[in-house]
């Protein structure tokens, strides 16, 4: 099941609202909790983001915010940030499921914006979910396996921090060649590492290093 938009008031404010099916997260608690510490002061996301329920599913919603800015690529420092901003996100058990130019944008203070999350609630590919997930930012395994987990938030770094040092070029390169989607996964089996900012470290010192991460 896609998730959809769709019209509900929440007092005065105005959200982007999806549903998603129950059967597709976990624990409502224990999802909601994560929400709940995603809008807390340590590990605030923008745009705000809340779960909700009623009889039929739940609801993530997402404060609507105005932005117009779209990226082909960032700068060393904006990588950082996207990192230092997804490591919190892990820290509480959740991952964003479509990271890709298109979701994600900084404010007029530079703070990162992530939209469209696609898998906050642990979404599995079971009984025809359709994943709308960026060729370019999925792992090789979870588009075999129709699934989306952290490994392709991990991918989706990585492929996001080789355009924006090369050129975006590379976006076609990785959407169209699975042989370079698989070289780029092989990278990250020997990087070996679970946290966003060290994988962004590591990624960004080889490139200027002009050490081959991935042949173009």
């Amino acid at each position: 099941m896609k998730s959809k938009n769709i019209n509900r008031n929440c007092d005065t404010e105005a959200w982007l609202q999806k549903v998603y099916c129950k059967r597709k997260a976990v624990n409502f608690e224990e999802a909601s909790a994560r929400f709940e510490a995603l809008n807390s002061y340590k590990y605030q996301v923008q745009p705000q983001l809340e779960l909700v329920e009623d009889d039929e599913c739940w609801i993530v919603k997402q404060r609507y915010t105005s932005n117009s800015k779209k990226f082909l690529f960032f700068s060393d420092e904006q990588l950082k940030k996207i990192a230092g901003k997804l490591d919190e996100i892990a820290s509480v058990g959740l991952f964003h499921g479509d990271l890709c130019f298109s979701n994600i944008s900084f404010d007029s203070d530079g703070d990162v914006l992530f939209f469209d999350w696609e898998v906050s609630l642990e979404v599995t590919g079971e009984q025809g979910i359709v994943l709308r997930t960026s060729p370019y930012c999925l792992h090789p395994d979870d588009r075999e396996s129709n699934r989306v987990s952290k490994k392709s938030d991990l991918f989706a770094l990585a492929a996001i921090t080789l355009i924006s040092c090369h050129h975006p070029s590379w976006r076609s390169g990785l959407s169209f060649n699975k042989k370079k989607r698989l070289s780029l996964a092989n990278y990250l089996e020997v990087v070996n590492t679970s946290s966003y900012s060290d994988l962004i470290a590591k990624m960004t010192r080889s490139i200027r290093r002009r050490q081959t991460v991935l042949e173009h």
